[in-house]
């Protein structure tokens, strides 16, 4: 149907000599064609490139359906894979140990810093997988042993929590207090300028205190 020719597009063909120009839906099924040529020369680079792994050669595979050119697949590849990953190990991570925003951050750069070093260079995606479990775990050991600690800290608040209320309640029961009491209690909550306003007031508080 078409001329055993390699032409790169629908312009060239129209305007070669000693040919007739055939309907416009011919011309978009030969354009088509020709892209699809072109799909399956680029997925056997890829295919290539991926020997190593079936998973990524698959993962590779499919992506590339969606886009035209390599790099846009290796983009796309990791974007989602990353992604992926990163949710899963924010789950688990949460279920265990709960973790801040600032540490989650921390955690989702390192996992995606050993996932792109794992598939670029090594090609392997067990080897992904078996770094992005030891990071998880560590994660997880480090946050259990450390919430110990914050728990601790936080029992020594509230007993500091208590002294400061049994002291605020001593100074209140002293200057509320007369006679021997306000006197005893002044000198360390400054009961001594209450005793000078009383005295100072009237007699009564002067016999009284």
């Amino acid at each position: 149907m078409f001329p055993e020719v390699n032409y790169p597009n629908s312009k060239e063909f129209l305007l070669t000599p000693g040919y007739d120009a055939p309907p416009l839906l011919l011309l978009v099924i030969r354009d088509a064609h020709i892209v699809s040529h072109q799909r399956n020369a680029q997925l056997v680079k890829v295919k290539q490139l991926t020997s190593k792994s079936v998973v990524l050669s698959r993962i590779f595979a499919v992506a590339h359906l969606f886009t035209p050119r390599q790099n846009n697949v290796l983009v796309v590849v990791l974007v989602v894979v990353l992604m992926s990953t990163a949710v899963v190990i924010l789950f688990v991570v949460n279920m265990i140990a709960v973790i801040t925003v600032i540490e989650v951050v921390m955690l989702v750069v390192v996992v995606m810093m050993m996932m792109v070093v794992g598939v670029i260079v090594m090609m392997d995606m067990v080897v992904v997988v078996v770094v992005v479990v030891v990071v998880v775990v560590t994660v997880v050991l480090v946050k259990r042993s450390t919430g110990d600690g914050a728990s601790g800290c936080g029992d020594g608040g509230d007993d500091g929590d208590d002294v400061v209320a049994s002291g605020v309640r001593g100074r209140g029961g002293g200057t509320s207090g007369y006679g021997e009491d306000d006197d005893d209690d002044g000198d360390e909550g400054g009961g001594d300028r209450y005793g000078d306003a009383r005295d100072s007031a009237g007699g009564n508080y002067d016999n009284i205190g």
